[in-house]
């Protein structure tokens, strides 16, 4: 591997530093690093400096190893760097008249180079009077392209899916980097067991720890960070899939949760977005989802038409305006002007003849798309979004499908389920579709049909990352461990979920209904989600993640 250049500290000055808010998250000044992994064959980037201080000194510094420890320069005092590292030095940078530096290199074509131990940086500002700011500490990894590492599930296990994934950085220059996860079920889709434990995902270990317990069992919530830096935990399927209109608050600075105030109604399946004056908006779901297995059709008939917004500084809920048709499972994207727009979904559930005299529950969909516009707190009519392909059943939509938007504002949906099966059941389907701003045009098909994956847009790209999913037939619904790339027009296959041909992964990792978070470095953390062989029977609820390297 071949060494950066490295400035060796050796200044001893006096120090005013200020009491870091985590070892590892600086000490709450201005200073601030991100960096790429370090992806063989590719150029290597990271960025650093202080937005305060344009022009100044900025040390770059390089541990093998972290743990709290004192710099051996005073100057520097508590670090979460190894004292006893055999690498401990610094590369010295000018900042530029915004505060800002870079540094860059290619790392060789060599697969071996992934075997590597990663290195740890962070960055130090010297800010006038000889006070510093000290930026967290991140990884750099040497990578291959388009594999994933496996991260082991924390222990004692705890396998969870139809949870919350929510990254608490508010940009990329934010000193925090973790993920907290709550609730998630094991069980069905159908027949979820819902947990209250949390978990903290650290992609400076990429290790899992526990996190405190929420106020009650929660699957299929919502959750968002709020201005402030906590995280808000809405509703869910708490015990026996009863709804529950409660709501948590996660203060990442002292790892704790409290009760916020509840919503009106219980939701599951809702979904959330946060509007430009940081207060929340929140729509639909369910009410309730209790003894779904024998009462599907009249579980799916509690989908709701209303939606409320939530006020963090107030702590209070007032009621928004009723949609145009009920929904839940639906997807709700911002657009670039601020606007919510919310996109088909289920309305209802009924029941149908299915090859000769059997009957069979199945859920109703809704095509009506609408936005939101929160600086008048009403909606406009979107056009429907169009049927898939085969769909029997008049007037019939989609839900639990991808959602994201293209750097060009327009609106990208992949696959989902439609009343596409045999006898009009409901199926994954492969059909995407794209709204342009006035009207849907059609988007390349996925080569399977999915629904309950996830979909993330790519930093770097802009297009949209499609990963597993239920196939088939509901009542026949396996999860895949495909994976698609899709600019909008076309969607190309990707690595299979869990592969990593430079460390000898080859068991393919098949999951739907878990959860992906897109990193501060780029890469992507896949956590939890579950595996049946049929949608109600045989089902493994999966208690370990995936870093996809794009």
């Amino acid at each position: 591997m071949p060494a950066p250049v490295r400035l060796s500290l050796t200044l001893l000055v006096a120090s005013s530093v200020t009491v870091a808010q985590n070892l590892c998250e600086g000490n709450g000044g201005s200073a601030w690093i991100r960096n790429s992994p370090a992806v063989i064959g590719a150029t290597n980037t990271a960025e650093f400096g202080s937005p305060n201080d344009p022009f100044g000194a900025c040390f770059e510094s390089f541990s093998t190893g972290i743990g709290p420890t004192t710099s051996p320069f005073p100057f520097v005092g508590t670090v979460c760097f190894d004292v006893f590292s055999p690498i401990y030095s610094a590369s010295f940078f000018l900042l530029d008249a915004t505060g800002r530096a870079s540094t860059s290199f290619t790392v060789p074509n060599d697969p071996t180079q992934i075997g590597y131990a990663p290195l740890f940086l962070n960055a130090a500002v010297l800010r006038p009077g000889f006070q510093l700011a000290i930026s967290k500490t991140t990884r750099l990894q040497w990578e291959q392209s388009d594999q994933y590492r496996i991260i082991p599930a924390q222990q004692p296990a705890q396998p969870r899916s139809g949870h919350t994934a929510t990254p608490l950085w508010q940009n990329l220059r934010d000193n925090r980097q973790d993920v907290f996860i709550a609730g998630g079920a094991t069980g069905s889709v159908v027949t979820p067991v819902a947990t209250a434990t949390t978990a903290i995902f650290s992609p400076l270990t990429r290790t899992l720890r526990s996190g405190p317990f929420l106020s009650l069992p929660r699957a299929f919530q919502a959750s968002i960070l709020l201005p402030n830096g906590k995280v808000l935990i809405t509703g869910g399927s708490t015990t026996n899939a009863a709804g529950t209109a409660t709501c948590d608050l996660y203060d990442p600075a002292n790892d704790s949760i409290v009760p916020a105030a509840s919503m009106s109604v219980p939701r599951i399946g809702h979904r959330i977005s946060l509007l430009p004056d940081g207060r929340v908006f929140v729509t639909g779901g369910f009410a309730d989802f209790q003894s779904a297995a024998t009462n599907w059709a009249a579980r799916l008939g509690t989908a709701q038409q209303t939606t409320e917004i939530y006020d963090p500084v107030a702590d209070t809920w007032t009621a928004g305006p009723n949609m145009a048709s009920r929904r839940a499972g639906h997807a709700q994207v911002t657009l670039l002007d601020g606007r919510v727009m919310l996109l088909a979904g289920v309305n209802g559930g009924t029941t149908i003849l299915a090859g000769g005299w059997q009957t069979v529950q199945i859920p109703t969909y809704t095509q009506s798309c609408e936005t939101f516009d929160p600086a008048t707190g009403t909606f406009s009519a979107a056009p429907p979004m169009p049927l898939p392909s085969s769909v029997l059943l008049p007037n019939q939509g989609r839900a639990f499908f991808g959602a994201s938007l293209l750097p060009n504002g327009d609106v990208l949906v992949t696959g989902g389920a439609a009343n596409i099966g045999s006898f009009g059941v409901s199926a994954s389907t492969t059909d995407c579709v794209r709204f342009n701003g006035t009207a849907w045009v059609a988007a390349g098909a996925l080569s399977l049909g999915v629904s309950f994956h996830t979909q993330v847009q790519d930093p770097d790209t802009g297009d949209a990352i499609v990963m597993g999913g239920l196939t088939a037939e509901f009542g026949f619904s396996p999860a895949t461990a495909n994976a698609w790339r899709h600019d909008g027009t076309t969607a190309v296959a990707l690595n299979t979920m869990g592969l990593h041909s430079g460390l000898g992964q080859a068991q393919p990792s098949p999951r739907a209904l878990q959860t992906c978070t897109l990193m501060q470095d780029g890469t992507l953390f896949v956590f939890g989600g579950q595996s049946p062989e049929a949608l109600t029977s045989n089902v493994t609820t999966h208690a370990d993640g995936l870093l996809y390297i794009r």
